[in-house]
């Protein structure tokens, strides 16, 4: 049976009266994965908007997603939350879109708000991300199929601003993107296996001694 892992990946989403930008921030809650090829985890995208918050209102919150270094995982799926609320009256996104999912890449990660909430951090309850104005993005699914390390990289979609809200326009440059790092480690033999191993080899050992 495979092992499940799940690494959360934090997006700040800030509007600042400065000229600095947003910071936009991926951490994972581990980089180490102590696994083998075909074991399965998942990456959490939250968005921190905490702090004079985009509400992507009117408007689209899409990134794309990569992994630096084929060969250590593999995408395998995503989803883009559309949570309801007020009894299922509003939603967050009027529609979400994943699409072009390779192995190593996704071309867009894409909530859009028409006539829906968007990030409104007014909504009662609106705690999916763990806070009053963090929310659960999206999620990808991923297996490993070797060792190493890979960046999992956010940016932004080429040829358009993906990331606007009505009244405002394109806000993407009141935002950063920034990527975490996986790590893939070899197994260890545990000490039970490595006895039963010693132990078939002086089997075999043994065997070849009597037949000669």
């Amino acid at each position: 049976m495979s092992k499940y892992f799940s690494l959360a990946i934090l997006l700040s989403l800030c509007v600042l009266t400065t000229t600095q930008a947003a910071d936009v921030n991926l951490v994972s809650s581990t980089s180490v994965f102590p696994s083998a090829s075909g074991q399965t985890g998942t990456i959490q995208l939250i968005v921190d908007n905490t702090t004079d918050p985009l509400l992507f209102s009117d408007g689209v919150l899409g990134v794309t997603v990569s992994s630096s270094n084929p060969g250590v995982i593999q995408f395998t799926g995503a989803t883009v939350f559309t949570p309801s609320f007020f009894g299922g009256l509003v939603d967050r996104w009027s529609a979400g879109t994943v699409l072009n999912l390779t192995n190593d890449t996704i071309d867009r990660l894409q909530g859009t708000s028409i006539s829906t909430a968007g990030l409104d951090g007014n909504i009662p309850d609106n705690v999916d991300g763990g806070g009053p104005n963090l929310f659960l993005f999206a999620e990808i699914e991923f297996t490993v199929v070797g060792t190493g390390s890979t960046d999992i990289i956010l940016g932004e979609i080429p040829g358009g601003a993906f990331l606007t809200q009505g009244g405002l326009g394109d806000v993407s440059g009141l935002v950063s993107l920034g990527s975490t790092q996986i790590t893939v480690e070899g197994i260890i033999p545990e000490p039970t296996s490595l006895a039963l191993a010693s132990l078939g080899l002086i089997g075999v050992l043994a065997t070849r001694r009597r037949r000669s």
